[in-house]
């Protein structure tokens, strides 16, 4: 059986002017009678709370509070107090604590909320102590070995549809159709008159000889008389319209498109691909989906419900084509509503039919800080 380690505590020196705690508190980093030397020179009076996800506090009876580990300071006081602190208490998630003094007053700070305090009102004996009516949770125990992969659940409905992308390119224009039949000739127009040219003089009469064949003088000229008018136009046929032609193919244009539901605690690169994932991936490999048509992408807009952090939450995001980083990239801001949008347009990087394409998140914030519901879509034209 594993040994169960044990927090110590041990008096300090009188010499040092103030009592020292030393904690020895697994799994919490920088916990040592160093890191609280100069408590020696603020107070002898100090009260400690654990964290729910590794650090603790340390309060003096002046009010002031000293963070370790992954704790965060949500604020001390700075006010004169009636009776010196007596404890700490913090809040289930961790995100806040409560100060307790020995005349019943009770300050809250982070998340905590004020329900009232016994400050205003005489005491027959000081307060020791408060506690949180919602038990604080401890540490999260190691993950257990995995369980047999159960059945697969039916499948759940339809999520809502997205918005609509924006309208791409008109696609080029498809070939002519074919020429349709000729229709019907139409009537032939009327006959133009007839010219009257003048009659050709007769010729000379052939010299009398023997009784004979009767003379064959030429025949005269044909009279040159001026050509008749062209007859009217005739009405056009009423054949039937040739067939319309077949249409070109359609011209290729639209979105990629890509989801994330989280990026952990601890991650600060992950890859998306054009689809639906419930985390983001360690690499470009194995996030990257494949482009159906060859083309140029032309802009990249990304959103993020929210950061969970203290403060501003800040990520890149960046287009990779076949592995590789493109010149695609925007920077997320989460500010201090924890929802955060980028976009970036005016690119033009032409990709093939079967390249691959993803969407590097690089979480600027740091590994203590988690990331949920990123969506990016890539403008594609062809």
């Amino acid at each position: 059986m594993a040994k169960r380690r044990r927090n110590r505590l041990a008096a300090g020196t009188a010499a040092a002017g103030a009592a020292a705690i030393i904690l020895e508190l697994a799994g919490i980093p920088g916990s040592s009678a160093g890191n609280i030397a100069a408590l020696n020179r603020a107070t002898s009076k100090l009260s400690m709370k654990a964290t729910v996800n590794g650090g603790y506090w340390l309060v003096s009876a002046d009010g002031t509070v000293y963070r370790y580990g992954s704790a965060h300071n949500y604020g001390s006081l700075t006010k004169h107090l009636n009776g010196s602190i007596v404890g700490i208490v913090a809040t289930p998630d961790g995100r806040g604590y409560w100060l307790i003094g020995s005349d019943g007053g009770v300050f809250s700070f982070g998340d905590a909320k004020f329900y009232g305090s016994h400050g205003s009102s005489p005491l027959s004996s000081p307060v020791v102590g408060g506690a949180s009516s919602t038990p604080s949770v401890g540490p999260t125990g190691a993950t257990g070995p995995t369980g047999p992969k159960g059945a697969i659940g039916v499948t759940g409905p339809t999520g809502p549809t997205g918005m609509m992308g924006e309208m791409g390119p008109t696609g080029a224009t498809g070939p002519p159709g074919p020429t349709g039949a000729t229709g019907a000739t139409g009537a032939t127009g009327a006959t133009g008159a007839t010219g009257v040219g003048a009659t050709g003089s007769t010729g000379p009469t052939g010299a009398t000889g023997a009784t004979g064949a009767t003379g064959a003088g030429p025949t005269g000229p044909t009279g040159a008389g001026p050509t008749g008018p062209t007859g009217a136009t005739g009405a056009t046929g009423a054949g039937p319209t040739g067939a319309t032609g077949v249409s070109g193919p359609a011209g290729f244009g639209g979105f990629l498109n890509g989801y994330a539901a989280l990026m952990a605690q601890g991650t600060t690169t992950g890859f998306i691909g054009p689809s639906g994932q419930t985390n983001v991936l360690a690499t470009d490999s194995d996030a990257a989906g494949v482009i159906p048509e060859a083309g140029t992408l032309t802009s990249l807009y990304v959103t993020s419900d929210s950061f969970d952090s203290t403060g501003d939450g800040s990520a890149t995001a960046t287009v990779f084509v076949d592995d590789t980083a493109t010149s695609l990239t925007c920077s997320l801001s989460s500010g201090t509503t924890g929802d955060a949008t980028c976009q970036a347009t005016g690119a033009s990087i032409s990709v093939a039919a079967g390249d691959t394409v993803s969407v590097e998140i690089v979480n600027s914030t740091g590994p203590s800080t988690y990331i949920r519901d990123i969506r990016w879509s890539s403008g594609l034209s062809s």
